[in-house]
């Protein structure tokens, strides 16, 4: 078992080392093996296995293989639910992996889904709104506007814009970008009207 450990632990660092240096290629081997490692010993730490996971999903976004990480953040996914072991800052980076990756891999609807999800789970979690969730917002807004659904994305711009108003908060780029949205499709919808 020492010997396993070792080896474990030596693949992970050979992983970074050569991620490093942008060999993703070696760096996902290493890692791949690391992984094997550990889900071969049955006292292994879900984390452990959870965050080799998050790692290769990460080396297969490096390569541009989006198919890849999206299987690889949802076997990152079944596992949390799997262990009964939610915790949601690190479930929010794992619904970002899958919502950047399905966007990246042009899946709109499942990168709308995890943003939904996002902005669903910190609806749950923060006493009151921040940027981090406003951002959340203003991102489903634009997966909204780029499928098409006008009205919805038009919802959820003035949604951030009156949040970063309410609350105060120190957003103004997002404001701005809200705004502009908001005057993007005011006009276009007025115009589809008059046509």
């Amino acid at each position: 078992e020492k010997d396993l450990n070792g080896l474990k632990n030596n693949f992970w660092k050979i992983g970074e080392i050569y991620m490093k240096l942008f060999e993703y290629d070696e760096a996902l081997k290493a890692h791949e093996k690391c992984l094997l490692i550990k889900t071969s010993q049955p006292d292994e730490v879900h984390d452990s296995i959870l965050k080799s996971l998050l790692r290769i999903g990460q080396v297969y976004e490096y390569k541009f293989e989006y198919g890849k990480a999206i299987n690889t953040y949802q076997r990152a996914v079944d596992l949390t639910q799997k262990v009964g072991q939610a915790e949601s800052t690190r479930d929010l980076h794992i619904m970002e992996a899958l919502a950047r990756c399905y966007e990246s891999f042009g899946g709109l609807d499942g990168a709308l889904k995890w943003l939904e999800e996002i902005v669903s789970t910190l609806d749950q979690n923060i006493s009151e709104p921040n940027g981090d969730y406003v951002s959340k917002i203003y991102e489903v807004a634009r997966i909204l506007e780029l499928q098409r659904n006008y009205s919805e994305a038009f919802k959820n711009y003035q949604k951030c814009v009156e949040i970063i108003a309410k609350n105060h908060l120190d957003e103004q780029d997002l404001f701005n970008h809200s705004n502009k949205a908001i005057h993007r499709l005011t006009n276009f919808l007025q115009s589809s009207m008059t046509s």
